[in-house]
C-alpha cells in the first residue's frame, strides 16, 4: 500500500471526491446527484436520516479515495459499509483495503455493544471477502455480505 494519511473527510474534500466518484462512475449521473446529496447532508446531520461518516484516504494532501460507514437503522448494533470508492490512478495499491479496516476500527470504539454486526451491498465482493466478510446474498449486480466484530465496548 502506497502510504496514505486515513482521515476525516470535511466539506472543504468535497470538490475532490466528487471528482472521484466521477472518475469511478462515468456513466452513472444518478450515483453522482447521489453522492452529492448524501455528503451534503452528512454535514448537516439535521438534513439527514443518518449520519455518514466520511473518511479518506490521501497521499501528500491528494486524496486517492475515501468510503463511509454509518450507524444503521436495523439496531443500535448494526452498521453499514458504503461508498468505498478508489480513484483508478491508485487502485491496486491497498487503499481499498485500508479504508475497509480502517472503518472496522473506527465501528468497534463508536458501537456501544460487545459486538458490532456489520453489512455491505457491494460489487464486486473480492476486497470484502478478503477481510472477512460473508456473503448472505449474492444476485446479479448485487451482494449483501456481512461480519460480526468484537469491539471495545
Amino acid at each position: 500500500m502506497i502510504g496514505a494519511d486515513i482521515r476525516s473527510l470535511m466539506a472543504a474534500d468535497y470538490a475532490a471526491a466528487f471528482a472521484i466518484i466521477k472518475r469511478v462512475y462515468p456513466e452513472y449521473p444518478e450515483i453522482h446527484a447521489e453522492f452529492t446529496q448524501r455528503f451534503n447532508a452528512s454535514l448537516n446531520p439535521q438534513t439527514g436520516s443518518y449520519s455518514l461518516y466520511w473518511v479518506g484516504a490521501f497521499e501528500n494532501e491528494t486524496l486517492c479515495g475515501f468510503a463511509a460507514f454509518a450507524q444503521s437503522s436495523m439496531s443500535d448494533s448494526c452498521w453499514e459499509l458504503s461508498w468505498n470508492s478508489i480513484d483508478p490512478v491508485f487502485q491496486g495499491k491497498g487503499l481499498g483495503t485500508a479504508l475497509i479496516q480502517h472503518r472496522l476500527a473506527e465501528i468497534a470504539k463508536l458501537s456501544t455493544f460487545n459486538e458490532a454486526h456489520i453489512f455491505v451491498h457491494t460489487m464486486p465482493t473480492r476486497l470484502y471477502a478478503e477481510a472477512g466478510f460473508a456473503p448472505v446474498f449474492e444476485g446479479t449486480g448485487k451482494a449483501v455480505l456481512w461480519k460480526t466484530i468484537t469491539t471495545y465496548a
